[in-house]
């Protein structure tokens, strides 16, 4: 096999399993509580399903053990696959269960169920950067975040499909198929061995610390921090906005769940062709630029009341910018990453930018207590554009070659 179509398959693989283990993460984070509600759970119980996104902030910390505990052979295959058949097997535990009768022990396990998806997503990323050659990886950001588009379309929509038509296990076992599925391919992934230097792999403050002795870390951190925590910010409000816009429930669920998915998606997918006409650098800077119009465009569109199909340009520009937004983001990461401390250093990355990601989408809920939709995002667009000026300035400066 040559070396183009291995470099396909396996990457291939690897994103499917990224959508294999996001999809029940997304479930319960989306469609968890509208079961909920259709159940008649109060407000405050949906809320507590939210909790379900907080083991993403600490990706660091369950990095330590993968790179600290090293197999002979296969170290972070194994470790992924360890964790997918106890994710499958607390899937199948919660098939088994009532929701009225278990609903706290279905909570608990649901809370695992997360962990475990974070867990995964740690070994299969080191993976991604230990097999991956630089001038490949914004390829591999680019499926890696089309996987997680598709994840959501799946996990936030056709699963309630299968909840609604076949009952509360029916999108539970089929889960746990797909991670069967994708536990079988892994097998394909051929990871080299890694010498058994005990010295080399010793955790420490020193080491840990040692990710931001780094050239430019300091400039790379400001990109985790809010190059893609505004835009995410405006993907996640852009429902709501629609909503309060007047489009209906299945409107919004068509124009954003399912369009704005696939449009993200393919722009992912897409992402490393245009690395074939612009560097990194430039891909950061024009990609910062998009945003800026994305949701500039859709608060001019509120502002200025426009007809509403500007509104599903707004959608489109705004998953296009989410989806080159993270694959970028995802491709930089890998290159910052050190050979003895993958896990850790992805870790690490990962809940810099998820904390953010998470702390701007609160702030931004909040600011709508006293705030309008079209104020909120002219906010968000002045943010995006601060944060394009700082990506011309020191754009060359974080991106490796």
């Amino acid at each position: 096999m040559n070396l183009v179509s291995d470099f396909r398959r396996q990457n291939q693989i690897i994103a499917f399993m990224h959508t294999a283990n996001t999809i029940p993460w997304l479930y319960f984070m989306l469609g968890m509580p509208l079961v909920l509600i259709m159940e008649g759970y109060e407000a405050s119980t949906v809320g507590m399903f939210q909790l379900a996104g907080m083991p993403a902030v600490f990706k660091l910390f369950w990095a330590l053990p993968v790179d600290r505990f090293r197999f002979q052979t296969n170290h972070y295959k194994k470790w992924a696959a360890i964790f997918i058949v106890i994710y499958m097997l607390v899937l199948l535990s919660i098939a088994t269960l009532s929701l009225q009768a278990d609903f706290y022990l279905v909570f608990g396990l649901v809370m695992l169920a997360a962990l475990l998806s974070t867990f995964i997503d740690i070994p299969l990323s080191a993976l991604s950067i230990k097999i991956f050659d630089s001038d490949k990886r914004l390829r591999v950001g680019g499926c890696k975040s089309a996987a997680l588009f598709i994840a959501f379309i799946t996990g936030g929509g056709i699963m309630l499909f299968f909840y609604n038509h076949f009952g509360w296990a029916s999108p539970l076992l089929i889960m746990a198929a797909i991670l069967l599925i994708s536990l079988f391919a892994l097998l394909a992934v051929k990871e080299s061995d890694d010498p058994l230097d005990k010295q080399q792999y010793q955790l420490s403050f020193r080491k840990l610390i040692g990710f931001f002795r780094q050239s430019n870390t300091g400039k790379w951190s400001f990109f985790l921090l809010f190059y893609f925590s505004f835009i995410a910010a405006a993907w996640i409000y852009i429902k709501p906005l629609l909503l309060a816009q007047g489009f209906s429930a299945d409107e919004v669920a068509l124009s954003v769940g399912i369009w704005g998915g696939l449009i993200g998606a393919t722009a992912s997918m897409n992402s490393d062709r245009l690395a074939n006409y612009f560097s990194k650098s430039t891909l950061l800077g024009l990609t910062a630029a998009l945003n800026v119009i994305a949701v500039g465009f859709t608060s001019l569109t509120m502002w200025l009341q426009l007809p509403d199909y500007n509104y599903y340009i707004s959608v489109t520009l705004v998953a296009c910018g989410v989806g080159f937004s993270s694959a970028i983001i995802f491709a930089i990461m890998m290159d910052y990453a050190r050979d003895e401390s993958r896990a850790i250093d992805y870790g690490l990355q990962s809940s810099l930018m998820t904390f953010a990601r998470i702390l701007f989408a609160a702030i931004s809920g909040s600011l709508l207590a006293s705030l309008s939709y079209p104020q909120l995002f002219a906010g968000l667009s002045v943010a995006l554009l601060l944060v394009m000026l700082f990506s011309f300035k020191f754009a060359k400066a974080v991106v490796r070659n």
